[in-house]
């Protein structure tokens, strides 16, 4: 998944004013000082059938180079569309498939190669990115043969997989890793060639957002590392309330992929772009988009690495197989190994909590310890979105990538390395996958013995500081074999110490 497919992402189902309106967001939000790394049209956008057999940008859509070269030159921002192997009876391709849809065969090679020279020529050239991939799932007819002969019982699940592949190799001929597709359908074996699965099409309810989230559970039991909700809901009218809409943009901003819909369905009603809310609101939305940014390292070391680490969002279940208390749970789950996430699910500003057993800290506030093995009951108003990261973690932080950001944002690119040692003895390690130096893999170790903690680290290409979680200050730390003074905030209970770009890390720190 490139860098810029996990930050803040926007749409509309429906763009009435053309690429004017998707300029004319971006703009706003940026206005604002909300940072978005991507945009994707949704269709209609095209001319044909079902506004889309032809597969181009129409006329509301004029001149596509040049905006698009906007987006990403003038905002910082890669640009996506909606795509679908179906053309809605307009039967263009040399072998497709009877039905309400008219699905391309992908199975017959001349008709798979047509797809994405079509593709290559009326989208890639103008700087398309990546796809939304839709309608896979839907008015699917399995009873006409396909050119290779695949049995009838076969060809719903393998349709989907043949489709997401038809997409992933030709956006690699044009953009080599650069490139992003997430499907609402998908089949197992389909994970090499999708960046992401979406819960697509929930309703604008909290049912909507439960049963959706629900669902990503089941998703990652499946094996599908990345996913992400439809932020704020499809089906229903644009406008939702503020204390939704709040808690969709928290639990989406802990997800795999962050996408938020600014319409309703079909463009109907009024929309829900944060300026046509309170300016309270817009601080907020603006917070928990900054924050979506400031895990980018983690979330994309855990996506580079999800086919030995898991998926990103882990049901707790699927880490505590020897624990029954956590079969059932589908409202909190853990991002990546270190982060519990408890999201708000309701329109209440407390919400109980399963924390397996442990120390637990708070992630705001590592000063507030909880002990596990038991449920707890948290406050959360509107601000706060319940996390905890266990004793023996660790995960990282930073701003590595900018988006639209960089019109405001004059941040360096210092790394945070958040250590959360072992009560008495434990090692654990992340593997952080270093943006700044070709993506190479860099092991963070963390170790407690006694009382010596150890971190070590591969040379990292940017700035970092190390935070480690101490519960009193510590007698000694050294740096490299060297003595050092570090600064202990006692009402945080963190230890930080700066580090050099390309410095090696050997910390050692005597309790």
């Amino acid at each position: 998944v490139p860098v810029w497919g996990l930050g803040p992402i926007g749409w509309r189902d429906q763009n009435n004013g053309g690429a004017a309106e998707i300029l004319q967001d971006i703009d706003q939000l940026s206005l604002l000082k909300i940072p978005f790394t991507a945009w994707f049209v949704d269709r209609p956008y095209s001319d044909g059938a079902n506004e889309w057999s032809e597969m181009n940008f129409n006329k509301n859509f004029a001149d596509p180079k040049k905006w698009i070269a906007t987006i990403r030159n003038g905002y910082g921002m890669e640009f996506m569309t909606w795509a679908a192997t179906a053309t809605f009876g307009d039967l263009r391709f040399p072998k497709q498939l009877a039905g309400k849809f008219s699905y391309i065969d992908l199975s017959d090679p001349a008709s798979l190669r047509d797809y994405q020279a079509v593709l290559q020529e009326k989208q890639y050239r103008y700087g398309v990115k990546g796809h939304k991939i839709d309608r896979g799932d839907e008015a699917f007819p399995v009873d006409e043969e396909w050119a290779d002969g695949t049995p009838e019982a076969e060809r719903r699940n393998k349709y989907v997989y043949l489709m997401i592949k038809a997409h992933d190799d030709v956006l690699r001929k044009a953009w080599g890793d650069d490139e992003m597709n997430f499907a609402r359908a998908a089949s197992n074996r389909s994970q090499p060639y999708l960046s992401a699965l979406w819960g697509g099409d929930p309703r604008s309810t909290w049912e909507g957002m439960q049963s959706n989230f629900a669902n990503a559970m089941r998703t990652a039991f499946q094996g599908f590392p990345v996913w992400g909700s439809d932020v704020g809901g499809y089906l229903g009218e644009g406008h939702i309330p503020e204390d939704l809409y709040t808690r969709w943009l928290q639990a989406g901003s802990m997800s795999g992929m962050f996408e938020i819909k600014f319409d309703g369905a079909g463009g109907r009603g009024r929309d829900r772009v944060p300026w046509r809310y309170r300016e309270e609101f817009q601080d907020r939305f603006r917070r928990i988009c900054a924050e979506r940014m400031r895990f980018l390292p983690y979330l994309y070391s855990l996506a580079f690495t999800s086919a030995d680490t898991g998926t990103l969002m882990q049901p707790m279940a699927y880490r505590h197989l020897d624990d029954p208390e956590t079969y059932d749970i589908w409202d909190q789950f853990y991002l990546g190994n270190a982060i519990l996430v408890a999201p708000v699910f309701s329109a209440e500003y407390r919400r109980d909590v399963y924390l397996p057993e442990g120390t637990w800290m708070d992630l705001d506030n590592p000063a507030v310890r909880y002990i596990g093995g038991r449920s707890i009951t948290v406050k959360a108003d509107m601000e706060k979105l319940p996390r905890f990261v266990r004793e023996n973690s660790i995960y990282v932080t930073g701003n590595i990538y900018q988006g639209n950001s960089r019109l405001w944002n004059t941040d360096d690119n210092t790394l945070v390395i958040h250590a959360f040692p072992a009560g008495a003895a434990g090692d654990n390690q992340f593997r952080y996958i270093d943006l700044k130096d070709n993506n190479k893999l860099k092991t963070i170790k963390l170790s407690r013995k006694e009382n010596e903690i150890t971190l070590t680290s591969d040379l990292i290409a940017t700035d970092a500081q190390v935070e480690v979680a101490l519960d009193n200050p510590p007698r000694t730390v050294m740096l490299n074999g060297e003595k050092i003074n570090a600064g202990y905030n006692e009402l945080t209970m963190l230890l930080s110490i700066p580090v050099s770009a390309r410095e090696k890390i050997d910390l050692s720190i005597l309790l």
